[in-house]
């Protein structure tokens, strides 16, 4: 999220911790849910060892500028899949 998103969620909560109390409860349990998710989403990219991790963005780019876009999905796919019985993530 960029500076001004995090401007615009203050303002947000700001404006309904005046105007309308339930809304800021509301915003408040979203905010502390995707705190958590990042804070998960860190500690499972941590426990994944070094060597394990699959660049899936640069895997699907390669993958569509040599097949082309229909069968450089399905080739992705086919290969993550199998990298994944292998223990890559």
């Amino acid at each position: 999220m960029g500076f001004l998103r995090y401007i615009g969620i203050g303002a947000y909560l700001l404006i309904t911790y005046y105007l309308f109390p339930q809304l800021f409860i509301l915003g408040m349990l979203l905010v502390v849910i995707y705190i958590a998710y990042r804070i998960t989403k860190k500690i499972r990219y941590w426990s994944i060892p070094r060597g394990r991790r699959i660049k899936h963005g640069m895997l699907k780019g390669y993958m569509q500028e040599k097949y082309g876009k229909d069968e450089g999905v399905r080739c992705y796919k086919e290969t993550v899949k199998e990298l994944n019985r292998k223990g890559y993530r």
